[in-house]
């Protein structure tokens, strides 16, 4: 039987359907049935197949935004599991120069022997996933403040590059290192006014492998007072204590960025102690709690991640990025109901952010918390009749519950009032799909 997981990250996921996230170009997108057609291919149930593929044993999909993740491991024993590598099955018109099969292409930081062996896989199987054209909404307002925390104010392309950032550390994160690399430097930047934009700038290059060519932008900056920054990106040997010893109290939280480049270059040793020292200085500096938290994140520390967030919520109560990563902490630490109240919380509140909806559903299904999800949200809208976000959710689970025509009477009403979810069109066409009405369906999204 498949394992189908559902990944949360700190990063924002939605279920399938799945839509990418460029508001540039067509977004492709996948029903709820696309488990079987995955199911088809890599069935461990039949004997014909098996588990193994070029040395490395199938674990488990996870049907993402814009791409079926296929995980491997090898060994494979629990507990515990040795190296674990990803396939990705994206649409044809997400990649080029790959071969593909029935519209999909086999993509991915792995081995050529796993991911040829996983595209014969595919086209022996005859398996065609059921991709749908649509065109997305706009794309959201960027939902996170930059952590830029030193020098002047950025302007102009020095703005381009908080964006830059985000993409190139997911990307990286996601294992697509090449992509972030073309991404990178295919950005022609040169109006950059800052020195802590600048610094910002080479060290996008160290993160994709331009390694000298970032050691160069560094040294321009040497005079000024990205000094910190200049020694990480030189490689040099960080001293926590010294570093902190060079700015006065109340200005050290400066250094955050510092610490957030030794964090995205693997430094992370390093990251923890110029962090932790920063956080107890300035126990006031958010930033600094954020990016110590990243760290303990990366390592699935549950506990160290529980206990740095709740000393920033301490001081920032609600701040919408704590709250998401007090979720990850509860996950980490085996905590479903509190990751699941938690987000609930969030999703409730006035900070609520894109995709937070989707997390929340991903968890319920996961779960299997449906009907308590349910019966939950319809007590909650009896005392808040003008929520929108509980008849989504409602209509969502509905919807996941094959109840298509009772889904649809709690989804219509919201077609003007729920303005950051536009998978509400998509959820409403399903529901008109399912229920015979191919006309209404199209219209509809």
């Amino acid at each position: 039987m498949l394992r189908l997981v559902l990944g949360l990250g700190l990063l924002p996921f939605v279920l399938t359907p799945a839509h990418g996230a460029s508001s540039d170009r067509p977004s492709w997108v996948l029903p709820p049935d696309a488990e079987s057609a995955v199911r088809k291919a890599f069935d461990l149930t039949d004997p014909t197949r098996g588990r193994t593929i070029a040395g490395w044993t199938f674990d488990g999909a996870e049907i993402r935004s814009d791409h079926v993740g296929l995980a491997f491991c090898r060994p494979c024993d629990t507990p515990p599991k040795g190296t674990f590598i990803e396939v990705r099955l994206v649409h044809e018109s997400a990649v080029t120069g790959l071969a593909t099969s029935e519209g999909t292409a086999v993509t991915g930081d792995a081995p050529r022997a796993l991911k040829d062996g996983v595209a014969k896989r595919l086209s022996a199987s005859g398996v065609k996933l059921p991709w749908s054209h649509m065109e997305p909404a706009p794309a959201p307002v960027v939902i996170e403040k930059p952590t830029e925390v030193e020098g002047a104010p950025r302007e102009d392309d020095g703005e381009k590059i908080v964006e830059l950032g985000e993409q190139v550390e997911h990307l990286i994160a996601r294992g697509d290192r090449d992509i972030a690399r073309a991404r990178l430097l295919a950005a022609k930047l040169s109006d950059i006014q800052s020195d802590a934009a600048r610094a910002d700038w080479a060290a996008l290059h160290a993160m994709v492998g331009e390694t000298e060519k970032a050691k160069e932008m560094a040294k321009t900056l040497s005079e000024t007072r990205a000094g910190p920054v200049v020694r990480v990106l030189l490689e040099q040997p960080i001293d926590a204590a010294s570093i902190l010893a060079e700015r006065p109290k109340g200005e050290r939280c400066s250094l955050t960025q510092a610490g957030r480049m030794l964090r995205r270059l693997g430094r992370f040793d390093e990251a923890k102690r110029l962090l932790g020292l920063l956080t107890e200085e300035e126990p006031e500096c958010l930033r600094a709690v954020i990016e110590l938290a990243l760290i303990h994140v990366h390592f699935q520390d549950g506990p160290e991640t529980l206990k740095t967030i709740e000393r920033g919520l301490a001081k920032t109560p609600d701040e919408h990025q704590l709250m998401m990563m007090k979720v990850s902490a509860y996950r980490l630490l085996g905590r479903h109901d509190d990751a699941v109240g938690t987000m609930e919380e969030i999703v409730r509140g006035e900070n609520r952010q894109a995709g937070n909806l989707g997390m929340l559903l991903a968890m319920y299904l996961r779960g299997q918390d449906t009907e308590r999800a349910i019966e939950s949200w319809k007590e909650w809208y009896v005392s808040h009749p003008d929520d929108v976000v509980a008849p989504f959710m409602v209509g969502v689970l509905l919807h996941y519950g094959n109840e298509f025509e009772e889904s649809n009477r709690w989804l219509v009403p919201l077609k003007d009032r729920l303005h950051d979810e536009p998978r509400i069109f998509v959820y409403r066409a399903m529901n008109a799909f399912n229920l015979g009405d191919r006309a209404l369906a199209e219209a509809s999204i």
